[in-house]
């Protein structure tokens, strides 16, 4: 997700998470949030689309801000041990 938001991932998955900018023009408090896709079964919510959404939207803002993947990569795991 990091390398996602950032544009660091081939063109083919561009557009392969929405953010509620992407879906409307209302200036809401959570338009940089991804969208997490409606599911009905157990096999779509394990996906990287449900999950990896689910999981960037609950991050902290510090963490998302992290310029350096490398650096991102050690505060992530800082904050997980932590928690």
């Amino acid at each position: 997700m990091y390398k996602y938001n950032k544009k660091l991932l081939p063109q083919t998955f561009n557009n392969y998470f929405l953010t509620a900018e992407n879906t409307h023009d209302y200036k809401t408090r959570n338009k940089s949030s991804y969208r997490i896709p409606k599911h009905s079964t157990e096999m779509f919510k394990k996906t990287l689309k449900t999950t990896g959404s689910t999981l960037w939207n609950k991050l902290e803002s510090r963490l998302k801000n992290i310029v350096s993947f490398n650096t991102y990569k050690k505060s992530l795991k800082q904050h997980l041990i932590e928690k």
